[in-house]
């Protein structure tokens, strides 16, 4: 018995449908001497820094800090697509194990880090195609090369992988140790402006419990939001800005709650509009490229949104000559977004890119609060 590990599930669908492997089982598909299965990408990652140490508590004095023995760890949210594989690659009928992952420096690692986990000490072969047609899979099932050949790519990955870790998590923190104070403390918003806008909305406090809530045929329905925000360790402050907005939206009434996802399982997520707010880290300095965002390629773009005059004012961001030609042209992207995409709302002073299909917002830089423009929010009635 042969197993196939894809990095992704439609890979896997593809394949197994080529192969013959057409029964579907919890996690994998079986078949014609052949078992299908896959990863959702990552599913693991590089130990968060206190795994190494006390280095729980960030301190300018610890950086930096680099592992000298390297730990992987489960992502919690596909530990039991993990378990499965796991179970797979240690099955006594299968003799092979075929990394079907992406060709490429990234399938390699994704397959090798869980292959370790396993601790499968199994005939490795590689699948090396570029394309799903029914025609190149058959060819390169045909044409498996041996795994061995590819340990120089499994070590350049690796070695990205741990450099990433390192400049990631060093980087912010000392960032953060010496800034952190004047960057992160940026909310401040009017709790009365909410109030009002919400009660003309129809949403106002009916029971005294501290949350807005709206009377239909007689019962009564708070205003419940949540906000999904993707794990990264290298960059922290993103969770700690989505928990600060959940903190606001129940300072004003909102029933507002966070959960966090490993990346693969976020963009999933956005990709089935499977959210009521999604935030994402979007850095903003120096000047961005939003192209993934709001072209019709654009590996972010979520909404399918396509624009002229957009990738006009995207080039006159990017391009532009000093700051205030740089405001003048994100204002004016932003003014096209709330003219085009109601549903998409841009928190620059947070760095940070949301997401939203209940609540249509959006911010423009200012030094204004987070609310400011409470009144360009829409909720049903």
């Amino acid at each position: 018995m042969q197993l196939v590990i894809c990095e992704k599930p439609s890979q896997a669908q593809g394949y197994s449908a080529v192969l013959g492997a057409n029964k579907r089982e919890n996690g994998f598909f079986i078949g014609n001497n052949y078992i299908v299965t896959y990863c959702y990408g990552h599913l693991l990652e590089l130990a968060a820094p206190d795994a190494y140490g006390d280095y729980a508590k960030w301190k300018y004095a610890d950086l930096p800090i680099i592992p000298q023995a390297w730990k992987h760890v489960p992502s919690k949210a596909r530990a039991s697509q993990l378990k499965i594989l796991k179970e797979l690659m240690n099955r006594a009928d299968v003799d092979c194990v075929i990394n079907a992952a992406d060709a490429g420096r990234e399938g390699e690692i994704i397959f090798r880090n869980v292959y370790d986990y396993a601790k499968c000490r199994k005939p490795i072969k590689r699948l090396w195609i570029s394309s799903m047609t029914d025609a190149t899979v058959r060819a390169g099932f045909a044409n498996l090369k041996d795994g061995a050949d590819y340990e120089n790519l499994y070590a350049a990955a690796s070695c990205r992988e741990r450099a990433d870790w390192c400049v990631g998590i060093n980087a912010t923190r000392a960032f953060s140790c010496l800034y952190g104070g004047a960057t992160l403390n940026v909310y401040d918003y009017s709790i009365s402006s909410a109030y009002e806008y919400l009660s003309e909305c129809g949403y106002t406090d009916l029971n005294g419990d501290g949350l807005v809530e709206i009377m239909r045929e007689g019962e009564l329905f708070p205003l419940e939001l949540e906000i999904i925000v993707n794990s990264n360790i290298y960059n922290p402050q993103r969770e700690d800005t989505a928990e600060q907005i959940v903190s606001q939206l129940q300072n004003i009434g909102i029933q507002a709650t966070l959960t966090t996802l490993d990346f693969e399982t976020y963009q999933m997520a956005l990709s089935d509009g499977n959210y009521d707010l999604a935030m994402c880290g979007f850095y903003l300095a120096p000047y961005p490229d939003f192209k993934p965002l709001f072209t019709a390629d654009g590996t972010n773009n979520y909404a399918g949104y396509e624009s002229e005059e957009m990738q006009t004012l995207m080039d006159e961001v990017q391009n532009a000559p000093d700051e205030q030609s740089y405001i003048l042209a994100v204002r004016a992207m932003c003014e096209k977004i709330n003219a085009d995409l109601p549903v998409i709302s841009l928190y620059f002073r947070t760095r940070s890119v949301i997401y939203d299909t209940k609540l249509n917002q959006v911010s423009i830089p200012s030094d204004t609060f987070m609310f400011g423009n409470i009144n360009n929010w829409y909720m049903e009635r």
